[in-house]
Formats: C-alpha cells, sequence, structure tokens
C-alpha cells in the first residue's frame, strides 16, 4: 500500500531533480511542452534546444553545472520528443510556424530576455523557424552545435554513413520495441567520439526512444532549406562543431560565414556530434564565454 501512496505523490507533485525545475509551457495550439530551468530567473537567458529524436535531458551536464550560478538556463522537449505531447495528426509537425511558435512560447513563459540559443542539429532548424516568422531581434545570440540550421545542405554521407542511416531507419519505426531498442543504441553511439559514462549513453537513449514512429514519419515531411535566411543573422553567431562531425564541414561553414558580420567556427577535437556530452568543461566554458559577450555585463567567469 505504501508504494501505491508514494506512486500517487510522485504524480500529483512537480518533478523535481537537484536543483532543476520542470514545468510546463502551452506551445502552438495549447500543446504541453515540458521545460526545465535552473538558474536564477533575473540572470542573462540561455535557451537550448535538442536535437532530432532527444530531449532536454542531452543537456545535463549544463543544467547541472555553475553556469547555472550565473544564467537563467532553460531547456524544453520539443513536440513529438521527451514528455511534451506528441499529437497523430501530421500536420501538427509540418509547419515551421508551429515550431516558431513554440520557442516563442518559452521564451515568455519562461521571461527571457535576449536570450542565447543553443541549437543543436535539428535545433538549429527549429531555431531559424523562429528567424523566419519572429525575427533574430528578440535574441541576444545564436550556437550553433553541429548544425547549420539548414542554411546549408547536408555534405554527401561517405558510404559507411549511408548504409548505417539506410539499416537504422526502418529499425527506428520498426514496431518491435527489441528492434527500436538496437536503434537507439546505434544511434546514440554513432553520435559520440570521445569516451562518455553509459549512464550518460543510456539516458540519451532512454530519449530516443520518447519520440514514437508515427511523430518521426510526420517530421519527415519538415521544408529544411532555411539558405534564405543567411542575411537574417546579424546577431552574434558561433558555429561549434566536433572534426567528427557528419552533418556539416570546416569548410562549408567557413563559406556559410561569409553573409553574416559576427560569426565564428570552433572545432572540437576527437569529438562526434555532441560535443556538450563529449567535452562539457570546454563546452561550459565556450558557452559562459560567448554568453557574457553578448548580455549584460557579469562580475565572475564561470567555469565547471
Amino acid at each position: 500500500m505504501r508504494y501505491l501512496v508514494a506512486l500517487l505523490w510522485l504524480l500529483a507533485n512537480p518533478v523535481i531533480a537537484g536543483e532543476l525545475s520542470y514545468s510546463t509551457v502551452n506551445g502552438s495550439g495549447g500543446l504541453p511542452l515540458q521545460i526545465v530551468e535552473a538558474g536564477p530567473r533575473t540572470a542573462p537567458g540561455i535557451l537550448f534546444i535538442h536535437g532530432w529524436s532527444l530531449s532536454s535531458s542531452s543537456w545535463r551536464q549544463q543544467l547541472e553545472s555553475s553556469l547555472a550560478d550565473q544564467f537563467h538556463l532553460v531547456a524544453l522537449d520539443l513536440r513529438g520528443h521527451g514528455n511534451s505531447a506528441k499529437p497523430w495528426d501530421s500536420a501538427s509537425y509540418a509547419d515551421s510556424q508551429i515550431w516558431a511558435d513554440d520557442i516563442a512560447a518559452v521564451i515568455a513563459a519562461t521571461k527571457l530576455d535576449k536570450p542565447v540559443i543553443v541549437a543543436w542539429s535539428m535545433g538549429g532548424h527549429v531555431t531559424m523557424d523562429f528567424v523566419r516568422h519572429r525575427s533574430a531581434g528578440p535574441l541576444g545570440g545564436i550556437i550553433f552545435v553541429g548544425s547549420t540550421g539548414g542554411m546549408q545542405p547536408f555534405p554527401p554521407p561517405d558510404k559507411k554513413t549511408a548504409a548505417e542511416f539506410a539499416r537504422l531507419g526502418p529499425l527506428s519505426m520498426s514496431g518491435d520495441a527489441g528492434e527500436r531498442l538496437a536503434a537507439a543504441r546505434s544511434f546514440v553511439d554513432g553520435m559520440i567520439q570521445a569516451p562518455v559514462a553509459q549512464e550518460i549513453r543510456d539516458r540519451e537513449v532512454a530519449a530516443v526512444l520518447a519520440l514514437p514512429p508515427y511523430a518521426r514519419t510526420a517530421m519527415m515531411t519538415r521544408k529544411l532549406d532555411n539558405s534564405d535566411l543567411v542575411g537574417k543573422l546579424t546577431l552574434p553567431v558561433l558555429f561549434l562543431m566536433g572534426d567528427a562531425e557528419r552533418t556539416a564541414t570546416p569548410e562549408g561553414i567557413a563559406e556559410l560565414m561569409q553573409g553574416m558580420p559576427d560569426a565564428r567556427l570552433e572545432i572540437y577535437e576527437a569529438t562526434g556530434h555532441m560535443p556538450f556530452v563529449e567535452h562539457p568543461m570546454r563546452f561550459n566554458a565556450d558557452l559562459a564565454r560567448f554568453a557574457r559577450n553578448t548580455a549584460k555585463p557579469i562580475d565572475s567567469a564561470v567555469n565547471d
């Protein structure tokens, strides 16, 4: 009986893990989106937007770091992902306006003023949805992590990568839970080059499994070409990528930056698609430096 009581208590009360505060924001059309916050709301804001099939849990090594001493950190689960709602109808995923409105709702609900957006992978596309429909004006800066936000086509995959994607695609859509689990494990392992604790890998695998096949299918109809928006990014921009990144190239990003007045590129050695997980101390220091330079002055440095 006491276990039932404990379960009912957990269901009836908001989840608090350490200093992290979880809540729900109504996104476009009233769709519930889970967010997590850390740090004082009066501090300069940083909004983290995760990648395809992951969740806000990808940012735990940022949310639970000393970044929260001086910044208001906010991360969300995108629609269809994590603990956010997962509509059945494909129209709930197709229009870029919907994704833009979701981000606008999170910024408004958390009272972020000129936040820096940390946009990882697909999160870069969602960020550019916001720029398309809301402009870059409300933002202080953007860090694209393993992403060009659709402003440039993906480089052609090599044979090994193409074969891997061809194998994992059907498995991730399978009706068999074991096959979806195998695909999720391979997907996460394929993003990481540096040593990462198994606990972190397991957490990311769990997040991948939270994106149902029907939502995956619906999101594949999304228009990802944002090449017309390059000239809209006059704010500070940092492209941050691992040297083993497969969705962008240094040469491509260097070409892209020619259309931006305040952009630079940072490359991490021995790093894959998740530099914030693979090298969190370096990533957090780079993020703090960028955020300090785009926000109101802060007295002391953030160290992890």
